[in-house]
């Protein structure tokens, strides 16, 4: 069986901005920094969960205007020309039904990748031995550490460092995507040095 990858989109592979939706849509006065530090930011703002999943979608509809992350397309093409199978797990609500802007950053980027998995919950059924996890929400890294994932990994935003802390060594962080390739890329090896031993 092949190794398999499950990459989160929003705030992994590019930065979704949500705080700027949220300002163009309700007049919050917040900003990227804000959006960084803590995960349910916008309950400071007085804004609800349906509010703010509105900005959420107003950015997915327009995710041909964020670029990738410097080094994530890259990463992506790396693991697939070792033979891992790669699954774009991205969260998008019930009544968001136009797939097409994701569709069309994908390949309007290059991103090399197997499946997609698109849905509000059960990302979690993907997850298991096997399988090395890279995604920034803090209940899904922890979710990916108690299903035994091989790794989990993700960009070292603020509002995630205590959950990675917590997890440690199960779960890491990269300050970036070419740190992040590095611990993977260092985990397959170790794994193939064991398999070899093995043989």
């Amino acid at each position: 069986m092949k190794p398999r990858i499950i990459v989160d989109m929003d705030n992994t592979m590019y930065p979704s901005k949500f705080a700027q939706a949220c300002h163009d849509l309700y007049g919050v006065p917040t900003s990227r920094d804000v959006e960084l530090l803590k995960w349910e930011w916008h309950k400071d703002y007085g804004l609800t969960d349906d509010q703010f999943y509105a900005a959420v979608n107003m950015v997915h509809a327009s995710q041909e205007d964020y670029d990738p992350f410097p080094g994530a397309v890259e990463a992506l093409a790396d693991w697939k020309g070792r033979g891992l199978h790669i699954t774009i797990a991205t969260h998008r609500r019930p009544e968001q039904t136009n797939f097409t802007p994701l569709l069309q950053w994908l390949w309007d980027n290059r991103v090399e990748y197997d499946a997609i998995y698109m849905g509000l919950h059960g990302k979690e059924a993907l997850f298991g031995p096997g399988a090395i996890v890279i995604d920034d929400r803090p209940s899904t890294i922890e979710a990916a550490v108690r299903a035994n994932c091989d790794l989990v990994v993700t960009l070292a935003h603020p509002y995630v460092k205590k959950t990675v802390e917590d997890f440690f060594p199960f779960s890491r962080m990269g300050e970036n995507w070419d740190e992040i390739r590095k611990i993977v890329n260092i985990h397959l090896e170790e794994e193939n040095s064991w398999k070899d031993g093995l043989a």
